[in-house]
Formats: C-alpha cells, sequence, structure tokens
C-alpha cells in the first residue's frame, strides 16, 4: 500500500468496494450466527456511507479529467434527469 502513498489510486477504490461487498455477501456454513450479523451490517454501511462518496469522488474525478467530460456530463445529466423526474 506505501508503495503507492505518492500516486493517485482512486482507480482502485470502485474494485476494493466491489470485491469487499462480495466478500461480505458470501454465505458460508460455517459462519458463527454473529459473523453472518457482522458481514450483513458491513455491507448495509458500505451501500449507506461508503458508496455515495465514492460515486460524488469518481464523478467529480471524471468530469475533472479532459479525456472523460463529455461522458461525465451525459451521466450528470441523466441523473439530474431522473432525480427531476422522481420529485
Amino acid at each position: 500500500m506505501l508503495e503507492q502513498s505518492k500516486q493517485p489510486t482512486l482507480q482502485n477504490v470502485v474494485p476494493a468496494f466491489y470485491l469487499l461487498r462480495n466478500v461480505w455477501n458470501q454465505k458460508i456454513s460455517t459462519d458463527d450466527r454473529r459473523v453472518k450479523c457482522l458481514k450483513k451490517e458491513l455491507v448495509l454501511q458500505l451501500d449507506d456511507k461508503v458508496w455515495p462518496a465514492i460515486t460524488a469522488v469518481h464523478l467529480t474525478a471524471t468530469y475533472l479529467d479532459p479525456t472523460l467530460q463529455e461522458t461525465t456530463r451525459k451521466v450528470i445529466h441523466a441523473i439530474h434527469s431522473s432525480s427531476s423526474q422522481n420529485m
């Protein structure tokens, strides 16, 4: 981890999120009741707290990247349009 401390690692955040989520969602028959409860709570926290922050940071980063600006504008417009329709 420290070998990348001076390099941008934003591209590693989403894969790490999905890796954790997939591991914690696995049903293992030998898991104790407490472990199952902990894994369920960790997934809930990932979805409620971490995912919105990741999404915002990634949209901002891709918006600032000149090679991705047009695509990001379209995504932001689509998100804004769908949230306006839900109101």
